[in-house]
Formats: C-alpha cells, structure tokens, sequence
C-alpha cells in the first residue's frame, strides 16, 4: 500500500509526507497542521488517533486500510482465524474512504500534471525530534531520480579485471547500502567515512545531495560510492569533558612528535656555544641566612582528682 501511494501521489503533483505508524494523535496533529496534509492514507489500527485529531487539522479525508487487504482471500481468512491479524474499529463517516475500494472503482488513468522535478516540491521529510517539534526537511522530484541516475552511473562503471585463475582475491561488485546517522560530528565520521567524503558532507547545505562521490573503504580497503544528504545541521558549544579531552590529546600529539622528531646538527652551531659558561646571576648570589624562630611549647595541665570520669 505504501509503494501505490507513494508513487500515485507524486504521479498526480502532490506532495508525500511520510509518517511513523507509531506515532500518536499528539505528533499527527503537530506534523499535519504543520504541512497543511489534507490526505492521509493509515492502517485501521491508526484511524483512532486519525479520527481524534481531524477536526483540529487541515484534513479532508482519510483513506484506510489493512494490514492484510492486498493478500490474497485464502491467507486473510485464515489470518483472521488463527487470530493473527491485528484489527482496528473503523468509523463511517463521509471523509473515511477505503483504500482497496478506491484501487477497484477508480481507472488507472491519473491526471496530466506538468512536474518540474528541479523546482517542484515532491517530499517533506520530518525528523525525530528527540529535542523539540520535528523539523519539516523538503524535498524535490529531483532527489528521487538522482538515485536513478546514480544507479545508472554506478552500473555503467567498467567491470573490475577479472583475477587470474586460481587467485581467490577477485575484487567484488559495488555494494548498495542506504544508512541514515544522527547527532554526529565530523570526528566521529571520519572513524568510518574516507575524509574527503567526510569533507564533502560537511560542505553540503542542508536539504541538497552530491554527486556520486569515490572513497576506499576504511575498513576492507574497496572502493565504494557514496551518495550524501544533509538533513539538518545544528552548531553547539563543546562541554568541559570534551574540551579536556581535546586539549590532552593535542598534548600527546605534540609530545610523541618530540620524541620521534629527528634533530640534525650543523657545522655552524659549534659558534653559538659560549667558550665560558655563563651562570645565572640568581645563582650567583649567596643564599640568604635564615634566623630560627623560636619554638613555644604549651603544656596542657591534666585535669584535677576527681574531676574526671573514673573506670570502675
């Protein structure tokens, strides 16, 4: 069901928000108001938190459906009957339209819409917001064929030569790989990314991708593409652990660079030797006498018969 809203929705110029099923009526509400969604497509197990939030928010319709509606009769029957299929109460109001009702009494012939995929807004993608409201990050119709066009560039890069015969180490094809990472700096990147890739990230504005970027693998040594995108960036001050740390480390760096460095002597050093040698003035003068002070002793008289406590 994702896959045909996904693309029916941009097929016709609108604009895909993806949401967390897990997220309540709180979330929905602020994520919703805050695109100005008047669709929304959810699981019946979701229409409650939909239901609860619709009057205060920009939606004007819902369409529902199941976790099991586009399998086949056979396999949602005995779903329903082994009682693995998790079900939710669905209102009948006229803004609740079903979701495999629509695919039966619509013909597939969308609209012509004129899409601009460099400047239209194709998605809004939110982020987790672990720390305040999600921040909405936009998107154009570019970024998805960007990916298509990577692809492309990818596949039509030349075979690597094949080993000789009998040689195990033949090197293997490109890997695809799609990871997202949160709240990291550019030192903690630079322990899994090449640093020019590293570089490149840090340079991107917020919201752009690159070009298809080469870099060796830090840990097998194979080359890899690499794809970035920036969704957000945020400045902050370094605490005192991190500024301690960072000040020990430069420390060490510069000591073992002492010890490693090579001094080399040249012939004109032996001019810059004093013949005499010449002693510090403060050395020279004689130490000050120091005068005893003279010592007092207190004597703490005992306390008189009877006055303190006795053992039995």
């Amino acid at each position: 069901q994702w896959v045909i809203a996904n693309f029916a929705t941009q097929r016709i110029g609108a604009v895909v928000v993806p949401v967390s099923p897990i997220y309540t009526g709180y979330e929905l509400e602020y994520m919703l108001s805050d695109a100005q969604v008047e669709t929304i497509v959810c699981l019946d197990t979701n229409f409650g938190y939909v239901a609860e939030i619709f009057d205060a928010t920009p939606l004007r319709r819902v369409i529902v459906t199941t976790l099991v509606e586009m399998l086949p009769a056979w396999k949602r029957a005995l779903g329903h009957l082994l009682k693995k299929v998790p079900t939710g109460r669905v209102a009948k109001r006229p803004w609740v339209h079903s979701f495999a009702r629509l695919l039966r009494r619509t013909a597939p012939r969308p609209p012509a819409v004129a899409i601009d995929p460099w400047h239209d807004l194709a998605t809004i993608m939110y982020t987790g917001g672990t720390t305040a409201h999600p921040k909405a990050v936009p998107g154009s119709d570019v970024e998805g064929l960007s990916y298509l066009e990577v692809w492309n560039r990818v596949r039509s890069l030349p075979a690597p030569t094949p080993a000789p015969e009998g040689d195990e180490a033949a090197e293997p094809e490109p890997l695809v790989e799609a990871v997202e990472r949160l709240w990291l700096t550019a030192e903690q990147y630079n322990n899994f990314l090449p640093a020019d890739v590293v570089t490149a990230l840090f340079e991107l504005p917020v919201g752009a991708h690159s070009q298809v970027l080469r870099g060796t693998d830090l840990q097998t040594g194979e080359e890899r593409f690499y794809i970035l995108q920036v969704s957000g960036r945020e400045d902050r001050d370094l605490d005192e652990f991190t500024i301690r740390n960072r000040q020990q480390e430069l420390l060490n760096t510069w000591l073992g660079e002492q010890r490693v460095t090579r001094v080399t002597l040249y012939e004109n050093w032996r001019t810059r030797v004093p013949r005499t040698p010449v002693l510090d003035a403060f050395f020279r003068n004689p130490a000050p006498t120091i005068t005893p002070q003279p010592t007092v002793i207190l004597a703490t008289p005992s306390p008189a018969a009877g006055d303190g406590e006795t053992d039995e």
